[in-house]
């Protein structure tokens, strides 16, 4: 473990005013329910399949930002709520990208919005740990798989910008516990901050009893984090993370996670959204490659069950080579993108025996983007109650957002989006 003080200052580029923001928010949100066929435009045959490489190579890329707010069970009644908090964050990342902004500028930028939501389990208003504190993870990987992550930092209300800033500091992946470092936070401009929001006070008054949140610091309690909610329709049970992906107008990708954990954990477990290839995964071009592809994937849910099954990296894996889980298992290739990701949450991640034998049952849900010649393909899976997600590119005037019910179709619900490059 390594551990980092550094001086930072936040970025002009970060201050989106006010009135900038209520003027995203009047936009709304629209829901929509997205399939997608299979292209065969894309096959290059004979002196037209030349023209079309040398077309699309010389085609400028389209930036598109791809949002998701946490997989779990969101309200019927909080839904709305929810999805404009997608729908801002992606109206914000894409600011960034038509200003000509970068990737994993974008994506900070978005998540930091969601960050600053107290309806979501990241940055401010984040799940308490069980001495009443907030600890939040977070990480940011560009293109070049090059990563920055932060893991059980208490005080910092955007920690996706330490992240960020770790990445942009660092020649090489570096992760930071931050527990030790705050005698330079005099050093830093990320002041201590207050992170416990009114719904955190509420949980703490319930699982003491009625105590005062004072009194319930450091109690112990011991149960489900999901046994400081009532089990009722109208109250959010939102398993951990918050992520983004982003593809700037050079065609590279970026992709981040931020989270506040479990409720309840203990102080300093460092969480899915603080480690790559669990939370978050890119895949960079390969420069050999005529398809130009390049994937990336970000995850929600339980942690030590994504961890055990390197959850992100494998579903960015399956995509990119276009091969699923077979048996003993084996790689069997599968055309069809949409059976891969109901395939990688069936096999790759409940099937796994890390999975499959505990007590406690496996929850996830996730969202990959791929980028090719042919187009950019945005996908989604999971096996929770629900899904909160959005996406948006340059050229569309709002975000297209979706709250992705389970029901009663089956194990798991999903759902894709093409986005053409020209």
């Amino acid at each position: 473990m390594v551990w980092l003080c550094v001086s930072y200052e936040v970025p002009a580029y970060l201050e989106v005013p006010t009135r900038e923001i209520d003027a995203m928010q009047a936009g709304g949100s629209r829901a929509f329910i997205s399939t997608l066929t299979s292209d065969s435009s894309s096959t290059d045959t004979g002196s037209d399949g030349a023209v079309d490489r040398i077309w699309k190579r010389n085609a400028r890329p389209v930036a598109a930002i791809f949002i998701h707010a946490g997989a779990g069970y969101h309200s019927i009644k909080n839904e709305k709520v929810h999805l404009d908090a997608c729908s801002e964050a992606a109206r914000i990342g894409m600011k960034f990208l038509k200003a000509g902004g970068g990737a994993p500028a974008a994506v900070e930028a978005a998540i930091r919005s969601l960050e600053d939501k107290e309806i979501t389990n990241a940055g401010f208003g984040s799940n308490l740990n069980m001495d009443g504190v907030v600890e939040c993870d977070a990480t940011l990987v560009d293109h070049l798989g090059r990563s920055g992550a932060c893991g059980a930092v208490p005080g910092i209300k955007n920690p996706i910008s330490l992240a960020k800033l770790i990445l942009d500091a660092s020649n090489q992946p570096l992760a930071v516990e931050l527990r030790e470092a705050t005698s330079c936070r005099h050093d830093t401009t990320f002041p201590p901050l207050p992170m416990v929001g009114e719904q955190d006070e509420r949980r703490k008054r319930k699982a003491s009893g009625g105590q005062s949140p004072a009194g319930c610091v450091g109690s112990g309690f011991n149960g489900d984090a999901s046994d400081l909610n009532p089990d009722d329709a109208d109250t959010d049970r939102i398993t951990d993370t918050v992520g983004a992906i982003a593809i700037d107008s050079q065609g590279n990708i970026a992709a981040g996670s931020s989270s506040g954990g479990i409720g309840m954990k203990h102080g300093g477990r460092i969480g899915p959204a603080a480690l790559v290839g669990i939370g978050t995964a890119v895949i960079p071009e390969d420069p050999a490659d005529d398809e130009a592809r390049s994937v990336a994937a970000v995850t929600s849910g339980t942690g030590e069950h994504m961890a055990t099954s390197l959850a992100s990296a494998r579903c960015a894996e399956r995509l990119f080579h276009g091969a699923r889980r077979g048996a003993g298992g084996r790689h069997i290739d599968e055309d069809d993108d949409r059976a891969l990701m109901e395939a990688f949450v069936i096999d790759d991640f409940m099937g796994h025996p890390g999975v499959r034998n505990q007590t406690s049952p496996g929850a996830i849900g996730v969202m990959a983007v791929k980028k090719c010649r042919a187009g950019i393909y945005f996908y989604f899976a999971h096996n929770t109650d629900s899904f909160a997600l959005a996406s948006m590119t340059a050229t569309e005037r709002e975000p297209v957002c979706v709250m992705s019910r389970l029901g009663q179709s089956g194990d798991v619900a999903q759902g894709a989006r093409k986005i053409p490059t020209s």
